[in-house]
């Protein structure tokens, strides 16, 4: 008999468990949610120069897909969740400090700026980052440091 639960438990461990965890309030499921499914940009600026938004963040691949994710390095966060919520960039840059593949964090790039400049379609914005709502199509841009000479009021979304 206890060789039998032994191999049971040798069986169970082996077998990938279902994807689980809440990132504040940002769930991972094994597909992408279809009811509520709208695309951001964001683009990051530190010292006047760009940083380059990390592909496959929110993505744990062969297990599941946060609600919040890249696909690519394009900066387009997209929005996939299978119920009507709001979301915001807090929630977006834990669920990137949370994708252990990534290379680098979101405050190891911005150097832990607290105080970085908000810019929502070219209005600068003087609330917290973490409480920007993501809204379909907007163009977001953070700067930490020096500002550079302009700032992006939009952003080619083409098909999304």
């Amino acid at each position: 008999m206890a060789a039998v639960i032994i191999v049971l438990m040798v069986y169970f461990s082996d077998t990938p468990s279902a994807p689980t965890g809440n990132i504040q309030g940002v769930e991972c499921d094994p597909s992408e949610g279809t009811v509520f499914h709208v695309h951001t940009h964001l683009d990051m600026i530190v010292d006047s120069k760009q940083i380059t938004i990390p592909t496959g963040i929110g993505i744990k691949q062969n297990e599941c897909l946060c609600w919040l994710h890249t696909h690519d390095t394009s900066g387009v966060i997209h929005i996939e969740s299978p119920t009507q919520n709001k979301f915001t960039l807090g929630q977006f840059v834990q669920v990137w400090d949370s994708t252990p593949e990534i290379s680098h964090t979101f405050e190891e790039l911005t150097h832990g700026d607290k105080n970085l400049k908000v810019f929502v379609n070219g209005t600068e914005i003087t609330d917290h980052y973490d409480v920007i709502p993501l809204f379909a199509h907007d163009e977001i841009v953070l700067v930490s440091g020096d500002m550079p000479t302009s700032i992006s009021t939009s952003y080619e979304f083409g098909r999304l």
